[in-house]
């Protein structure tokens, strides 16, 4: 079965949370950062290697995912400046592991939005069923409003 491995993006500014000091990943939801909260949807699914793309804030992220996240399998990748969700993937992929296959599966996920497990199972074996290269999940409440989304690709 081929490995899998989560980027996390979690580099951005948080300007529209109108937190200059925080970044929104590190917002407690019930008394645990969200950014947490996602790892461990993540390890629930069995990804249980992640690569964190962080930027703004880069050291208070790092502090909360050792804090809240002790021992987990994680390596960083800076993004010196904030440039988009594509520019944090490039950082990311430049900074992955060395000791990845390339087969491996990756799954990327934005740092502020909680996915459950099972949402995270369900995308791994639509892509594994379909043999895609590129795959993805909107979910979306019974107005059409998206809720979650996710992606996987090889």
């Amino acid at each position: 079965m081929q490995h899998i491995h989560s980027i996390v993006l979690a580099a951005g500014l948080s300007k529209r949370m109108g937190s200059v000091n925080t970044n929104k990943v590190c917002f407690k939801l019930l008394g645990v950062p969200a950014v947490c909260r996602v790892i461990e949807a993540l390890e629930t699914a069995g990804v249980n290697s992640h690569t964190t793309v962080i930027g703004a804030c880069a050291e208070e992220v790092q502090k909360c995912i050792n804090q809240y996240c002790p021992g987990r399998r994680m390596t960083y990748a800076f993004q010196n400046e904030q440039l988009g969700s594509a520019d944090a993937l490039y950082c990311a992929v430049k900074s992955l592991p060395a000791s990845l296959s390339p087969e491996t599966l990756l799954l990327v996920i934005p740092g502020h939005r909680i996915v459950s497990p099972e949402v995270v199972q369900q995308l791994v074996d639509f892509y594994r069923k379909g043999n895609y290269k590129l795959a993805g999940v909107q979910l979306v409440d019974q107005q059409g409003k998206l809720i979650q989304r996710a992606s996987i690709y090889l």
